[in-house]
């Protein structure tokens, strides 16, 4: 079966007060995909618990290293834990609402309104078109629902990279900048 690529994050909070989550969106186990998918990957859950069980040459899912993991600071980790929670059990489409729009709007969810400008070479969609209102508050689902409505749709783990790689260069001090890395986990792709 050929490699699709997949996108997935890992949200880690550094006080340890909260517990990381892992955010790897995959085909529902009932799907037609998933039951074609599983001739040549057999997996007996939806969501892997973590990189190293996705990476897992005996898992069922991508069975093998990222091709690239980039660290990122400041994003509101809370905004992607909500998000999470209200797209993990979205109705997976290979085409539409795939790994990678999961990823790419969680990302830009978390994103303060500064960095609308740096991004805009990466992708389409407008943080200055959501309300304060609505990016600050516990009702993620509005902000979701734009981005999901959003020229995100279609995008594949090249567009999150790109959007990452904009994030960092425009967002980051110099004196902090990690370049692309093997090890560690925050975002894991293939480019």
């Amino acid at each position: 079966m050929p490699d699709m690529g997949h996108s997935s994050l890992l949200v880690h909070d550094d006080s340890g007060a909260l517990e990381e989550v892992y955010i790897s969106f995959w085909p529902e186990m009932e799907s037609v995909l998933r039951r074609v998918i599983n001739l040549w990957k057999n997996r007996t859950i939806r969501y892997p618990a973590s990189y190293a069980e996705e990476s897992n040459s005996e898992a069922g899912f991508m069975q093998r290293p990222a091709d690239f993991i980039v660290p990122l600071d400041g994003l509101r980790e809370d905004r992607i834990r909500r998000g999470w929670e209200l797209l993990k059990n979205s109705d997976f489409d290979v085409t539409s609402w795939n790994c990678a729009n999961v990823s790419q709007c969680l990302l830009i969810a978390a994103m303060e309104r500064e960095c609308d400008e740096g991004i805009q070479d990466a992708v389409e969609c407008k943080l200055a078109d959501l309300e304060t209102s609505q990016m600050d508050s516990d009702e993620m689902g509005g902000v979701l629902r734009y981005l999901a409505g959003s020229t995100l749709i279609g995008c594949c783990p090249e567009d999150v990279y790109r959007l990452v790689l904009a994030f960092e260069k425009e967002f980051r001090p110099p004196e902090a900048k990690v370049p692309v890395q093997a090890g560690g986990a925050r975002v894991e792709g293939e480019p």
